[in-house]
């Protein structure tokens, strides 16, 4: 999981800049009084889904899905937002 670390001035400016992760498919894991945690769970592209389905279609979708469990878990985003000190 790729982790970033985005600092803000004040309360007013970290609810912004959730709000905008929000827009972008972030959800929000993790609260607190200065923090929060969001997250973005990728699911891998339409694409790759379809290569997969090709080159491994006698797995019977069993690889599409361990793809889709890999992306998931692993190829998801963090960003931590919190108020500097």
């Amino acid at each position: 999981m790729k982790t970033r670390l985005r600092n803000v001035k004040d309360k007013k400016e970290m609810e912004r800049m959730v709000d905008d992760f929000i827009t972008m498919g972030y959800t929000i894991s993790e609260q607190g009084e200065k923090s929060v945690k969001m997250i973005y769970k990728k699911y891998g592209g339409i694409g790759s889904h379809i290569i997969i389905l090709i080159l491994f279609c006698w797995t019977f979708l069993i690889a599409n899905v361990l793809w889709l469990v890999y992306n998931y878990f692993v190829n998801s985003e963090e960003v931590i937002i919190r108020i500097e000190e």
